[in-house]
């Protein structure tokens, strides 16, 4: 199932915000496995983009 930018939005707030998971699923009217989901997804997205700063800081801090 391909979700919204909106409803990503919507998630990473509910998300960071600390709602439980029932809260979060309620609001948004999905089930558990699409919480899941994206849950993952977006630990991947806020990781990819943890690791790709690390990795230009590391390559400034070489050249410089």
């Amino acid at each position: 199932n391909k979700l919204s930018d909106d409803e990503y939005v919507l998630f990473d707030s509910l998300y960071i915000n600390k709602e439980r998971p029932i809260n979060i699923m309620c609001k948004m009217n999905i089930s558990k496995s699409t919480y899941y989901d994206m849950k993952e997804k977006l630990i991947f997205k806020v990781s990819e983009i943890i690791y790709h700063k690390f990795i230009r800081d590391m390559y400034d801090s070489y050249l410089f």
